[in-house]
């Protein structure tokens, strides 16, 4: 992407965030709220710690904790009775929601965000060695093809497991150029785009002008063009790693810490 868009002309030409991505925050909400109502539903599940159970005040931490969550509950009460008092008339719109606390109610009880470890530099270079593909070879479809009949023993199972995984992993590789490669196409639309809106020849909001004109929403297209710009240098060898891109979309923090020592020309 040239110089000549910055990150908030960018942001500002993508407009407020669209109703999927509304709908999938909305999504997240109500599976913390989900979490709450198991947990409270069993008594004993979850109490205090001892040192905590002994305390006469809330700490400065866990007050913090507490604030947090009454601020985002508060606010997303506040929304809905917004909308239920305005009607459907004045209700076209939906507000947006506020982002989830970072820290949930339940680290106040022991239950702690189970997060993905993070690799250093050394452990993700070795990570993405073991995933290269021989991409010389295409995907064989035939591997696929079996009779319940045909596994008869579990070593026979592992092997064909073995060799169905080879032809997944080299299909993933295929898909990871085309994801970089329309990533990239992606920049450059947006690039033409946005020239054309800034001229008053382009009147459509990027989402909607994806919606219409290629069938996918902005955040999609965002997640494209974010690891194209970040894998682009190493496109070549990135091009042989077989894994989904959801895995390496997660990845990103991690590889834009490392990319400078992959070694990926």
């Amino acid at each position: 992407m040239s110089a000549s868009i910055s990150s908030s002309q960018e942001e500002e030409l993508l407009g407020s965030p669209t109703a999927r991505e509304l709908e999938q925050d909305i999504s997240e909400s109500q599976a913390v709220h989900q979490n709450l109502l198991d947990y409270s539903e069993q008594a004993d599940s979850l109490i205090l710690s001892k040192d905590m159970d002994q305390q006469s005040e809330w700490s400065a931490d866990q007050l913090s904790i507490l604030s947090e969550n009454l601020s985002y509950y508060t606010t997303c009460v506040n929304i809905v009775k917004r909308i239920h008092t305005e009607g459907p008339a004045e209700s076209k719109k939906l507000p947006k929601f506020p982002s989830l606390p970072k820290r949930k109610l339940l680290s106040l009880y022991g239950e702690q965000a189970k997060k993905r470890k993070m690799m250093t530099p050394e452990e993700l270079h070795q990570y993405l060695i073991t995933k290269e593909i021989d991409v010389t070879k295409t995907a064989r479809k035939e591997v696929f093809i079996f009779s319940a009949s045909d596994i008869t023993t579990p070593d026979i199972a592992v092997a064909k497991l073995q060799e169905g995984y080879r032809q997944i992993q080299r299909q993933e590789a295929t898909s990871m150029c085309f994801n970089l490669q329309y990533g990239y196409l992606l920049d450059v639309t947006f690039e033409l785009y946005a020239k054309e809106k800034e001229s008053g020849l382009q009147g459509q909001k990027w989402d909607d002008w994806l919606k219409q004109n290629i069938g996918i929403s902005s955040s999609y297209s965002r997640k494209l063009r974010e690891i194209s710009r970040l894998l682009r240098p190493y496109m070549l060898r990135f091009s042989t790693v077989g894994l989904p891109f959801i895995e390496v979309y997660s990845m990103r923090k991690e590889l834009k810490k490392t990319r400078d020592g992959f070694g990926y020309d």
